[in-house]
């Protein structure tokens, strides 16, 4: 007389079986006296079962990979659908189920992330360039900062409030960071893309705001671009005593009768022409 064995767990024994069969690779079965290939489950998601006959999962999926279901390796090569190298664009820890998109301000362009942050894992969005949605493969993300804004590393909009250009400097479409105003130029506003030529009468230095309270001195003319305050001097010979001279026709010759100290710059005659 024949005796009746349970099939046991990690098998399956169809009607007649002499022995029991095991569950593929991929599959497990906890349960005992199971009939039927259908009562092998899937690996579950972040978990990978390596052998036939498994009565539960290996172990976890590794960091950098992804296992959806029925892995037979904690690395799986790529099956789409099921499991493989952590997808560009996201990063898996230990036991990943499937990949976890790299948030705003951030990118992943190759596969195989492993952390949250860092080499292995997701980075900054390239400076000059924002990326405002999850998942992003390219650290030009969704493309350059807007004119009259800076984006430093990891920016999240096109517009950061906090990096509006500031008043003295210009901030051109692609700009990590302020431009300040070179001498010459201003930029009284907030928020602008380029600066202001300085105009006649004036003179503007580095990171100019507000170039009326640079007024060309006496001694001084000043044409548009005007870069210091001495930078065009009456020549000697000439003066002038008024502020704000545009051109070097402001400048007075000598007065008849009276000297001019031999020097340029003068802002007045020097006195009487001595006699003889």
């Amino acid at each position: 007389m024949s005796t009746l064995n349970d099939c046991p767990a990690g098998f399956y024994c169809p009607a007649g079986s002499t022995t029991p069969t095991p569950c593929n690779a991929g599959t497990y079965n906890d349960q005992t006296n199971m009939k039927a290939a259908s009562d092998c489950k899937p690996c579950p998601g972040g978990k990978y079962c390596a052998t036939a006959g498994l009565a539960a999962p290996t172990g976890l999926c590794a960091a950098g990979y992804f296992c959806t279901k029925n892995a037979i390796s904690s690395a799986p090569a790529l099956l789409a659908g099921f499991y493989g190298p952590c997808p560009a664009g996201s990063y898996c820890l230990v036991g990943s189920a499937t990949g976890t998109l790299c948030p705003p301000g951030t990118y992943r362009g190759s596969v195989g992330g492993s952390t949250a942050t860092g080499p292995t894992g997701c980075q900054n969005c390239l400076p000059g360039n924002y990326c405002s949605v999850p998942g992003q493969t390219s650290g030009a993300g969704n493309g350059l900062c807007a004119a009259g804004y800076y984006c430093p590393a990891g920016s999240k909009t096109d517009r950061p409030a906090a990096t509006r250009c500031p008043a003295g400097s210009k901030c051109p479409a692609g700009s990590s960071t302020a431009s300040i105003c070179s001498a010459g130029t201003y930029q009284n506003q907030i928020g602008q893309d380029n600066c202001l030529t300085c105009p006649p009468g004036y003179f503007c230095l580095t990171n100019t705001t507000d170039f009326s309270l640079n007024v060309c001195p006496i001694g001084s003319f000043c044409p548009a671009s005007t870069s210091t305050a001495t930078g065009n001097l009456c020549p000697a010979g000439f003066y002038t005593s008024k502020t704000k001279s545009t051109a070097i026709s402001d400048c007075i010759p000598c007065d008849p009768g009276k000297t001019c100290n031999n020097s340029a710059g003068q802002t007045a005659t020097a006195g009487d022409c001595p006699a003889g």
